[in-house]
């Protein structure tokens, strides 16, 4: 039976998909890969979010992941299971994502004939 890691490399500890496929695309399986921005091992995580995940040694697969795992599944919360802004995070940054969201929904919702916001804009406080 195939783990369905590369030959090589340490087995998957879960079936979520999003962490495998950010593996590939981050990573390509590399654990020792280090990003131009400074992002570390095969979930690509940076050291804030590996220090706020508990991530000791970003290059140690088993840590990585559990790091990377759980940061997708915090980020899935946080942004209501949409997978589009979940990754969008990963890559970018929470507070990028929240900003762009926040300037679409805005634009989105301006009232056409007040050229102000709508009284139903949505907008939550914090964005």
């Amino acid at each position: 039976m195939s783990s369905g890691a590369p030959p090589g490399r340490p087995a998957p500890t879960s079936t979520y998909g999003p962490w495998r496929s950010t593996q590939r695309r981050m990573s390509a399986y590399d654990p020792n890969a280090v990003s131009p921005a400074g992002a570390v091992g095969l979930m690509q995580l940076m050291p804030a979010t590996a220090a706020r995940y508990g991530v000791a040694d970003s290059t140690d697969p088993s840590e990585n992941i559990a790091g990377g795992a759980t940061y997708l599944r915090d980020l899935q919360a946080h942004f209501g299971n949409d997978l589009r802004l979940v990754l969008a995070a990963y890559n970018a940054g929470e507070e990028a994502v929240e900003r762009t969201n926040a300037r679409s929904l805005r634009t989105r919702r301006r009232g056409p004939t007040s050229g102000g916001w709508s009284s139903s804009c949505g907008v939550e406080a914090g964005w």
